[in-house]
Parts: structure tokens; C-alpha cells; sequence
């Protein structure tokens, strides 16, 4: 029988064919082999509700040891740590030599013995020592027939909290360098040696 039509029998007797409905390939309804353009299928209904989660599976096999990455970068230096607790005390050292003072030359004793060959001369003036800072001061040098300066000596500097360098600029003038940690400013003396040399 062709899809789509029905046979009509009559008192036992096929007399002729039908359209009747049917699905056509594409989905739609057809009668005969007219397609109507209407789908068989109906429209979605609504989404369902969600359904419980199911069991937890078995835990699935351990795979491999993955190859080893590469070196990250170094991180930040750490803290100083707490200072650890002091040793024990050492033993004691032997007892020191006394010092020979009979060997040990005095101011005089040292300027007598720059002054075999050469000659000098002592200067002594006043100076204003800055608070935490330094300067200089300038001092006139004599002149002797046949010498010339040969250097300058710092012998006395009155000041607990300053320090002082002297030394030769030329064969007329000397310097005076000196610079203090003291919280204030004061008045100092200075006291110089000129070693001069033969010409």
C-alpha cells in the first residue's frame, strides 16, 4: 500500500485509495503526499528540575610523578635574626712586660735631636673651633739665613674634642687644619713646631 493513502473496500471489493495522515521524512505531518509544514513533533515543554547529585565516584588511579620545573627566582633577604647569647669567658692571658720608660724620649729630647742639623721654631696662637665642622688658619713662618721649612709639627692642641694637622705651604706661610665633634664652639690654642733644613 503507498504510504500515505488507504484502500477503500466495499462489500469485499477494493474500489479506490485515500489520503490519510502520516509522518513525512522531514518530521511534518503529510496527507497523501502533501507536506502540511506542521511538525509531528510537539514543542519542548519546560525545563525539568535539577536532579540530586549523584554517589561520588571511585577515586580514579594515581598517575605518574610529573618531571621536575625549574628553579624559581631567590626571594628577599630575610630579617637579621636575634643576637645569640655571649660565650663563655676565655681564659686569662699572661701577664704583659712592663714597659721600658728609661728608653722613651721626652718632647725636648726629640726636638734637641731633629734640631742637630736643622734649626726651628715654636709658634703658638689662638684659633676658633667650629661646633661639628673644621677649617684652617693660615700662621706666619720667619725666615733664617741658610734654612728654609722643612715641615711643621702639632705639639700642644687644647681642645678634648677636636683634631689638628699642621703643616708647610711654603718658605712664608704655614697651615693649620683642625676639625671638631664638639655641640659647641670655642677658643683654642695651638702650639706648633717649624723644623727648618739646611739650604
Amino acid at each position: 500500500m503507498q504510504k500515505g493513502f488507504e484502500d477503500i473496500t466495499f462489500h469485499g471489493y477494493t474500489s479506490g485509495k485515500i489520503p490519510v495522515p502520516s509522518i513525512g521524512e522531514n518530521g511534518n505531518w503529510c496527507i497523501g503526499n502533501d507536506d502540511t509544514g506542521i511538525s509531528a513533533s510537539g514543542s519542548p515543554g519546560p525545563k525539568g528540575d535539577k536532579g540530586d547529585p549523584g554517589e561520588p565516584g571511585p577515586a580514579g588511579v594515581v598517575g605518574p610523578q610529573g618531571i621536575q620545573g625549574p628553579a624559581g627566582p631567590q626571594g628577599p633577604k630575610g630579617d637579621t635574626g636575634e643576637r645569640g647569647s655571649s660565650g663563655p669567658a676565655g681564659p686569662k692571658g699572661d701577664d704583659g712586660q712592663a714597659a721600658d720608660m728609661s728608653r722613651v724620649e721626652s718632647l725636648e729630647e726629640q726636638v734637641a735631636k731633629l734640631n742637630r742639623d736643622n734649626t726651628y721654631r715654636d709658634i703658638t696662637f689662638s684659633y676658633n673651633l667650629p661646633a661639628n665642622g673644621g677649617g684652617y688658619t693660615d700662621f706666619a713662618i720667619s725666615q733664617l739665613d741658610g734654612y728654609v721649612p722643612h715641615y711643621a709639627v702639632v705639639i700642644n692642641n687644647d681642645t678634648s674634642a677636636g683634631i689638628g694637622y699642621a703643616y708647610v705651604v711654603n718658605n712664608q706661610l704655614g697651615r693649620f687644619t683642625y676639625y671638631s665633634w664638639r655641640a659647641t664652639a670655642i677658643t683654642c690654642t695651638a702650639q706648633i713646631i717649624v723644623i727648618y733644613k739646611a739650604v
